[in-house]
């Protein structure tokens, strides 16, 4: 049997109950080192020409293709799975969705869904569910045996799809849509022994998480506010060296961003232009200032 890392089988139907091309690939079309699953297809008008016209809809419409074709759940399931059937970012995503839910359920329970989502058990959920953190909840799907089933399910999938091509899948990938590292279990799983993952424990760690974040909040509310400040009383006595000098600050800018002023911004006849002398003087004026003295003074030269 010839070999290949990239799997591909298309399945085309053109009859009284559907006009549509279905197609089943795992191959790392991405290109971002694993091989992924990919159920995708084209729906035209029964009877119809194959054509932009005609088409009713394309893409991962898997209620259409399952419809006619219920045998192709094992690969619905598996759409944007890797070669070991683990979701896209299974432990970032999956906690948030057990956590915050779906936006969409569709008339099932977020238990159902997340169940039907994530091929898990009603049992596995409930033990899922009694997690409060990520990395927790990236050991209970080794330990629940997760892994494994969504491994075992790829296996088949990945067999039936050598059926359906007459090519043996190679494995080449170089990594898998796990973030956590076997290491980084037996790490969790240590801690877990130990303890760490008491529901005590993260209450508190959680709590704790909430307290910073609102004292970060506050700590950089009140940054902005000492920097406008700053900034404020900046511009107030640059503008009092200005009208005390030249009974104007117009054609004079300050840049907050880069902390300096500029003198001739403008080249318009309706504002004052500065020769250097009055450059120097006011310069000179500002450097005796320590809340000015670090600031870059500027002068354009004007025809």
């Amino acid at each position: 049997m010839k070999e290949s890392n990239d799997l591909r089988h298309s399945i085309s139907i053109d009859n009284n109950k559907a006009n549509c091309i279905i197609k089943i690939r795992l191959n790392d079309e991405c290109k971002n080192g694993h091989q992924d699953f990919s159920v995708t297809a084209t729906f035209w008008e029964i009877g119809k020409t194959r054509n932009d016209r005609n088409m009713i809809c394309g893409g991962c419409c898997h209620e259409e293709i399952l419809k006619i074709r219920p045998d192709l759940k094992q690969f619905t399931d598996l759409h944007l799975c890797d070669f070991n059937g683990v979701p896209m970012y299974a432990e970032a995503n999956g906690f948030y969705h057990l956590i915050k839910g779906f936006e969409r359920l569709n008339g099932k329970s977020q238990k159902e869904y997340f169940c039907d989502c994530y091929r898990i058990s009603p049992k596995q959920y409930d033990i899922l569910i009694t997690t409060k953190e990520e990395s927790h909840f990236a050991y209970l799907l080794h330990n629940l045996g997760i892994i494994k089933q969504w491994g075992k399910e790829a296996i088949k999938a990945i067999k039936e799809l050598e059926k359906l091509t007459g090519i043996k899948f190679v494995n080449d990938s170089k990594r898998t849509h796990l973030k956590y590292t076997e290491e980084q279990i037996k790490e969790i799983a240590n801690d877990v022994k130990n303890g760490y993952y008491t529901e005590a424990k993260q209450i508190e760690r959680i709590n704790k998480k909430v307290l910073d974040l609102k004292a970060k909040k506050i700590q950089d509310s009140k940054d902005s506010f000492d920097k406008k400040q700053k900034e404020l009383l900046i511009q107030f006595k640059l503008d009092l060296i200005g009208i005390e000098l030249f009974g104007t600050t117009d054609n004079i800018i300050y840049y907050t961003h880069i902390n300096e002023v500029v003198f001739n911004w403008q080249n318009s006849s309706y504002v004052k232009k500065y020769t250097n002398e009055e450059f120097d003087e006011f310069v000179k004026n500002a450097k005796q200032n320590d809340l000015l003295k670090d600031i870059d003074f500027i002068i354009k030269q004007l025809n």
